[in-house]
């Protein structure tokens, strides 16, 4: 190295070239955190925002499923028949600790004259459904003493029972029953 090198004006401007190569790294240094900083901000809040419109989805998706099946129970209940029966059987039978696992019509309507002594109560629509399931005996037997009642829309024409787990008292059932619809209307 020649001895021009090691100066002392050299020295100086070696010394000011060191700042500034020091103060040019501090200052990318600190540019490279600030956007590092500004950059994991904008993608907490796009995360947060992320989050909440996946909470929005799920909420709009549990309201569309509670939306399609009331729908698809009033429209059961609008169309009558044995659509609407099914629906409200089903329903009944629970508080009867039943479920009914199938609702099953057998063969088109017969429209009937139905009488209830001396009174003419019109036309009716008389349908055979056959209906499966299962639950506790003594619930059971007390949905048929309910369905042999004379106010029912559904009469009992047969059932047969067939014990599953005797422990627990479960039982399949079958059951046969016509019900009745108001000629141009629901029961």
């Amino acid at each position: 190295m020649h001895q021009k090198l090691y100066t002392p004006e050299n020295l100086v401007r070696a010394n000011y070239a060191r700042v500034a190569m020091i103060i040019a790294t501090i200052a990318i240094c600190g540019y490279l955190v600030i956007s590092t900083a500004m950059s994991m901000r904008e993608i907490l809040s796009a995360g947060k925002a992320l989050r909440a419109e996946r909470q929005a989805v799920n909420r709009l998706r549990l309201e569309a499923s509670d939306k399609r099946r009331r729908d698809a129970s009033e429209s059961a209940s609008r169309a009558g028949g044995v659509e609407s029966f099914a629906l409200t059987f089903s329903q009944w039978a629970k508080s009867y600790e039943a479920r009914i696992e199938s609702i099953t019509p057998e063969g088109s309507p017969v429209p009937s004259n139905v009488s209830f002594g001396d009174v003419k109560l019109g036309t009716w629509n008389a349908s055979r459904v056959r209906v499966q399931g299962k639950g506790n005996y003594d619930s059971f037997m007390s949905l048929v003493d309910k369905l042999k009642s004379p106010g029912m829309p559904a009469k009992l024409e047969s059932f047969s029972v067939e014990t599953c787990d005797s422990r627990a008292g479960t039982v399949n059932f079958d059951l046969v029953l016509t019900i009745y619809e108001k000629a141009g209307g629901t029961s």
